[in-house]
């Protein structure tokens, strides 16, 4: 049986928990290009790409807000 173990604010420690090539991992840079763009242009960037996709729809996807998982929402919020 495992036992819950209790983690204190300020308490984590990196090592004990991932393992050592994500410690030092670094995000594409391309990656971070796009994760750094505002909601407004990764939109119009989508959009260009798949002419089908509803712009509307997908700024309010990008908007919601979880009420429970709150960790899963889009970064736009």
């Amino acid at each position: 049986m495992k036992i819950t173990e209790l983690i204190k604010p300020n308490t984590f420690n990196n090592e004990n928990h991932w393992y050592p090539k994500v410690l030092n991992a670094t995000i594409h840079p391309m990656v971070n290009f796009f994760l750094n763009l505002d909601k407004e242009r990764i939109i119009a960037r989508y959009c260009h790409l798949h002419p089908k996709v509803n712009a509307e729809k997908l700024r309010e996807i990008l908007s919601y807000e979880c009420k429970y998982f709150l960790w899963g929402r889009s970064r736009f919020n």
